[in-house]
Order: structure tokens, then sequence, then C-alpha cells
């Protein structure tokens, strides 16, 4: 079934979205029967292309609202981080090309010197901040800029998963009660466990260990540089 979707909302919005709930569906599978009426009704066509939809619209306001916690731990945005003087990400002949064809291509906008950014590093950040939202609108030809859509798509992925952390960690550890209960009770009565519960455990448990492992805040800042940098260097071709 084609999802009403784009391909960014599917790839960094929907699937997060799904991985979170991915454990609940498994223990829900353990305890009704899959060839039960509520699960044919669950996989209509007309209740999963609603469900996408709800899902990428919830994994994108949870990762834009937690998103300035991150730019918070990393000292700012990578974009806006980038260009400063006194950043040493980029190497300075790089980042001073940048600055100086973005003084050239963006209108009516003057790059603040060393001296007046280190003065006024929030006025700095925002000159800095109008750049980047320039770039951005200057570059959506996905064709033309195939990298940086896909960083970008990779970016919106983990931001969006690292945001849904919680609702991802309660999930998983729940789906497990639920399927080791459900275990134990077909133990109790001398029966066999079912496919589904032992499948439900294998699925929420390494789940479970990535997530408190796995998905953190570095994790996600790998690709938002590398989606920085790849809007950055637009310049050259611009």
């Amino acid at each position: 079934m084609k999802l009403p979707l784009d391909s960014y909302s599917l790839r960094a919005r929907f699937f997060p979205a799904v991985i979170v709930l991915v454990p609940a569906v498994a223990a829900a599978a353990a305890w009704v029967p899959l060839d039960s009426l509520s699960w044919k009704t669950f996989a209509s066509a007309g209740c999963l292309a609603a469900l996408a939809s709800l899902l990428s619209h919830l994994a994108r306001d949870l990762g834009k609202r937690r998103e300035p916690e991150l730019f918070a731990r990393w000292g700012g945005a990578p974009t806006i981080r980038f260009l400063r003087h006194r950043d040493t990400t980029l190497p300075e002949a790089t980042r001073d090309r940048y600055r100086a064809k973005l003084g050239t291509i963006v209108p009516s906008v003057a790059l603040p010197s060393s001296r007046s950014e280190k003065a006024k590093p929030d006025a700095a950040d925002d000159v800095y901040r109008s750049c980047c939202d320039w770039l951005r609108e200057a570059t959506r030809d996905r064709t033309r800029f195939g990298l940086l859509f896909e960083e970008n798509v990779g970016y919106g992925f983990r931001r969006n998963l690292w945001a849904m952390k919680p609702v991802g960690v309660a999930l998983s550890a729940a789906a497990l009660v639920a399927a080791g209960f459900r275990i134990w009770m077909s133990m109790s009565s001398d029966d066999p466990p079912t496919v589904e519960s032992i499948a439900a455990i294998s699925i929420g448990a390494p789940l479970l260990a990535c997530w408190l492992l796995r998905i953190t805040p570095n994790w996600v800042k790998v690709t938002s540089e590398a989606y920085a940098r790849q809007l950055l260097a637009a310049c050259d071709v611009l």
C-alpha cells in the first residue's frame, strides 16, 4: 500500500514512530490471536494510512520540541556554530570561504566581524541563522542536492527517534513484562510458550538495550554535523 507520506516524512518521521510501537504490537500479538477481527481491522488500508499520518506528525512535533535541548548541549545549532569565527570545527580557510560567499549571495546581509561577533554573539548568531535559512530554501531541489537531502533525512530520523526515547523505553519495558507474563502463564499450565510471546521477547529485549545504550544526543550529533557540513558546502555551487 502506498502511504500518504513523502520520502522525508516516511523515513524521518514515520519510521521512528514505528520503531517505538513495534514492541507494543509484538506484545499485543502474544495475547490477541493474529487472525482475530481486531488485527484485521487494524491492518486495513484506511486505518494504516490514518495511523501513518498521525505518527509522522507526532514524531515531528516531539523532535522539534526537544531539538533546543540538543542545541544547548552542543553550544548551538551546528549550521550556525560552524560559521562563527571562534569555532574551529571547519578549517579556517573553508569557513572563511563560506562566509565570503554568503556575504555575496544572501540578500541584504552583512556577516559580523570577529570583533563584533565577540561583542554581540546573539546578534551574530541571528545573522548566521538568517544565512542558513536562506541556504535551506535555495537547496530544496533534491535532484541537485541529493546528498544534502539524505543527510537531512538521517538527522531527522535520529533526532525524532531520540526525542521519543522516554516513550520507547517505557513501551519496550512494558512489552517485555507483558510477554514474560504470557510465557509464565503458558508454563504454569504446562503449555509451551507461543511463538508470538517468544518473538515479543526477542524484539523487546534488544530494542530496550538499544534505547538505553545507543540512542543518545551524541548519536544524533553525528548526523546533525554531517547535515551542517553539506548545507554549508552548497555555498561552493550556488
